[in-house]
Order: structure tokens, then C-alpha cells, then sequence
């Protein structure tokens, strides 16, 4: 029976997979997701054969060993399988979850949820993680997609970045809590103009994106806070917009978010900051393994709330660099993160040559959809300083990037296309 019911879902798969095909082949950039899915099913399963023949184990293999230990269980007992989807607590049914309990509460929300498609692929890895880099890719098409329409921008940008962008290529594929998050946040972006369009049903689709939104904030709770706090700055910047110039608007927003800096980074030095760094110290010291640490300039972090700041935000963009890594994942990394800085270099360069050339209109730069691009650069910073203060080495900062490092790609891209004046598009009012 198992192995009858993988195989009907390992039929269902070709079949969606056949129909996303030739729905691409009618799009104006179907190409470029053709490859694009293809090129995400296939790192989905290079993923797993890195953990098992490099890592030799790691967070992929076990989560989907806990999963396939509760699908056992529904084959045993289903009506305590179902009690223990329903728990949220891995203590309460010992004598079967005492190999779970070692994962953090968001872990085992999703080996919850990981365990139902090893159920219904007769605990096939393989076929599991086709299955998720499938979801993953749609959530990056849909992002891009919807993205690219909110903020009147070029979806080639987009597309290159979300599906070609290595480290979101590798990391968001295959089994591991990106993947579902990626596919959470792009459901969200599919539901959002049917809610807004669809009139009749907008109850039901406000009802399916909070069910989502609770979905992301069990998996990654920082992603589903950034969500909320994303959409209600957007839509007080633009109705701040509407009645006030919007360089007066970004410029009180820019000296709020200072001040709310000053206030949070001022107050935290002497406990949570400092705990968050001892935690980090202390795992790091006691698993040798770990091959380094996200803060690895913890020597650098004094009392001064303005250079912790700049010390989280640039390790959680821009680390490790080629002369920090030490084997062959952190160079490859590295040689993302140095492009990466050589083309902010490039992208200061044109700001400098834009707002300071006589011949240059600047009333066009305040034309465009700069309530969207704020939102971006609050997510992206809101992420980065989280994820330095919880991040313990490298390869977890890696996979944490994915989540947030694509937008600061496009925004690098996207500003130098407009700076330079290839951006043809009308600008959005």
C-alpha cells in the first residue's frame, strides 16, 4: 500500500511538473523558468547528497529521519499520530518522540508537517525533496513575480536573482524549513491581489493567507513578523505620500528608524545583546564542528550601539569573505559575498555621479515606487540584525541568508539599472 500510494503521487508530481512546463512555454520569460525549475528540482537532491557524503549528516538528513520516524507511527497508530500532529509539545508522547525532542519547536513543527509527505512518498527522500523544491520554486516565482509588478521594475531582474542567484538556488531547495518558508511567503504574495480583487471571496482568501501567515510564523518566526510590520509601513508610507513631498516623508522615516536604533541597540549592550553574543560563544565552543561563527568579529563589539550595528549588519551580509573562509562551501560563499561588495561599491559610485552631475533631472529618482523599496530595505536590515544575533556559524548563516540576501541583489541591480538610465518604464506616481 505505501509503495502503491508513492507511486500515484510520484505520477501526480510528473503530471504538475508537465503542466508548469507548458504553462511556461506561454510566458514572456518562459524560458528563463524552465531552466530555472529544472535547475531547482536538481539542486534539491544535490543538497541531500552534500549532507550525506560531505557533511555526513546535518539538519537535511535529520529532520527527514524524524519525519520518517512519525510516519512509522501512522502506520502503527494513526489515531496517536494524529494526537501528535495536534500537540505542539514533543514531551508529551515520550516513549515515541524522545528522538524529536532534541529539536527547537519550530524543528518539529516542520518534521510535523515533513512527516506527511514522507507518508504519502513511502519515505522516499528523493522523491520528498522534489516535492519541496517544486513549492520553494513556485514561492520564488511567485515573489518575483508580484514584486516586480508592486514596484514597476524589470521581472528579468527579479527572475535572475530569485531562481539563478546560487546561494537561493542551493540553499532553498530540497528538505530544510527555507524551502517552506519561501513557499509560505509566495503563497502570501499570490493571495494578496485576490484579496484585494476578488470581492466575493475576500473572506475566504483573508482566511487562507492568516492560515499561511500562522504556517510561517511556526517555521520562521522572524520572516512572518518582518510580513506584518512590511505591510503596515507600506501602507502608511503611502498615505504619508499623499500628502506630503516623498523626500520629506523618507527622510523623517530614514531619522525614525536611527532613533528607534538608538533606543533599542542603546538599552540591549548590558543584557540581551551581551547574552546573545555569550550564547553564541558558548555554542560555538561546544561543538567543535561548527566551522566558525557568523560574529566572528565578536572583538570588534563594544559598548557603542552604532558599531554593533554596523558589525551585525555587515556579518550577515558580507561574511565570510575569501580570506575568512576555510574550505570549499565558505569560498564559494565568499566569492558571492565579494561580488556582492564590489558591486555596492559600484552602486555608491553612480548614487555619487547621479545626485551630483548638473545635467541630471533628480525629481525622477523621487517618481518611483519608493514606499515598496523602504519596505524592502526595512525587511532586509530587520532580518540581517536578527539573524546575526542568532546565527552560530557559517553554514547556518548560509541557509538563513536566503531569506532576505535576493532583495538586497535586486535592489543593487535594480538601482544601478535605473541610474544608469536603462530602465524605460513609466514611473509609478
Amino acid at each position: 500500500m505505501p509503495q502503491l500510494l508513492a507511486f500515484l503521487n510520484a505520477l501526480f508530481f510528473l503530471m504538475v511538473f508537465v503542466w508548469l512546463w507548458r504553462h511556461f512555454q506561454k510566458e514572456q520569460n518562459g524560458l528563463w523558468l524552465q531552466v530555472g525549475l529544472v535547475l531547482k528540482l536538481i539542486a534539491g537532491q544535490l543538497l541531500g547528497l552534500y549532507y550525506q557524503h560531505v557533511e555526513t549528516g546535518g539538519d537535511t538528513l535529520n529532520l527527514f529521519a524524524s519525519a520518517c520516524i512519525l510516519a512509522d507511527l501512522a502506520l502503527q497508530d494513526t489515531n496517536l499520530y494524529l494526537n501528535i500532529l495536534l500537540e505542539p509539545s514533543a514531551k508529551v508522547y515520550a516513549q515515541w518522540t524522545a528522538a524529536l525532542s532534541q529539536h527547537d519547536p519550530r524543528a518539529y513543527f516542520f518534521i510535523k508537517l515533513l512527516s506527511v509527505l514522507a507518508l504519502l512518498n513511502a519515505k522516499s527522500y528523493a522523491l520528498t525533496a522534489f516535492w519541496l523544491s517544486l513549492a520553494a520554486f513556485w514561492g520564488l516565482w511567485q515573489v518575483s513575480k508580484n514584486c516586480a509588478r508592486y514596484s514597476k521594475t524589470e521581472l528579468r531582474i527579479w527572475l535572475g536573482v530569485f531562481l539563478y542567484l546560487p546561494s537561493a538556488l542551493f540553499w532553498a531547495s530540497g528538505i530544510s524549513k527555507e524551502s517552506a518558508c519561501v513557499f509560505c511567503l509566495g503563497l502570501l504574495f499570490f493571495l494578496w491581489p485576490l484579496f484585494k480583487t476578488q470581492k466575493p471571496y475576500s473572506y475566504c482568501y483573508g482566511l487562507l493567507a492568516a492560515l499561511v501567515w500562522y504556517l510561517l510564523w511556526r517555521v520562521k518566526y522572524p520572516v512572518a513578523l518582518f510580513v506584518v510590520v512590511s505591510v503596515v509601513l507600506h501602507g502608511s508610507l503611502v498615505l504619508f505620500f499623499k500628502f506630503f513631498r516623498v523626500r520629506y516623508v523618507l527622510g523623517a522615516f530614514v531619522l525614525v528608524g536611527i532613533a528607534a536604533l538608538v533606543v533599542v541597540f542603546y538599552t540591549m549592550p548590558t543584557d540581551a545583546f551581551l547574552y546573545a553574543l555569550d550564547r553564541n560563544r558558548e555554542v560555538m565552543l561546544a561543538n567543535s564542528s561548527l566551522e566558525g561563527i557568523t560574529l566572528l568579529h565578536f572583538d570588534r563589539f563594544s559598548e557603542n550601539w552604532f558599531l554593533n550595528t554596523l558589525t551585525l549588519l555587515w556579518s550577515s551580509c558580507f561574511a565570510p569573505l575569501p580570506w575568512e573562509a576555510q574550505h570549499i562551501k565558505q569560498y564559494l560563499a565568499a566569492c558571492e559575498n565579494i561580488l556582492a561588495l564590489g558591486v555596492s561599491v559600484w552602486v555608491a559610485g553612480s548614487f555619487y555621479l547621479y545626485f551630483f552631475s548638473k545635467d541630471q533631472n533628480k525629481n525622477g529618482f523621487w517618481q518611483q515606487n519608493n514606499a515598496f523599496w523602504a519596505v524592502v530595505l526595512v525587511y532586509v536590515c530587520g532580518m540581517a540584525l536578527l539573524t546575526g544575533l542568532s546565527t552560530p556559524n557559517w553554514g547556518t548563516l548560509m541557509r538563513y541568508k536566503v531569506l532576505y540576501w535576493p532583495f538586497v541583489w535586486v535592489f543593487l541591480l535594480q538601482t544601478i539599472w535605473y541610474l544608469d538610465g536603462k530602465d524605460k518604464r513609466e514611473p509609478l506616481n
